[in-house]
């Protein structure tokens, strides 16, 4: 489970205001939400750090991708294709 020292931002004000809930009625149930403080939205506690990459992080993944299939194309292809992996793999992490 996200610790709640963990939570990042909310996603739909930006506040940092977030704090970690245990609702009475759902106690029972072991069920927590992350809640935000400025514009009450709330959510999963499991779920609120996790973000859809935004469209321009998937317009670079994309390419990125393009530029591995593209195959050894210079003296430094390799590198490249490495590079490349990392980058993907960091930008595609970015939603979680």
């Amino acid at each position: 489970m996200t610790d709640a020292t963990d939570l990042k931002p909310c996603p739909f004000c930006g506040g940092t205001n977030v704090e970690h809930n245990e609702p009475p009625v759902m106690r029972m149930r072991n069920y927590h939400v992350a809640a935000c403080e400025d514009c009450c939205a709330d959510a999963p506690l499991t779920e609120w750090n996790e973000r859809a990459p935004s469209p321009a992080v998937q317009r670079v993944v994309e390419e990125m991708k393009r530029v591995i299939a593209l195959g050894p194309f210079a003296s430094n292809a390799r590198s490249w294709q490495v590079w490349c992996s990392d980058w993907i793999a960091l930008l595609e992490g970015e939603g979680k």
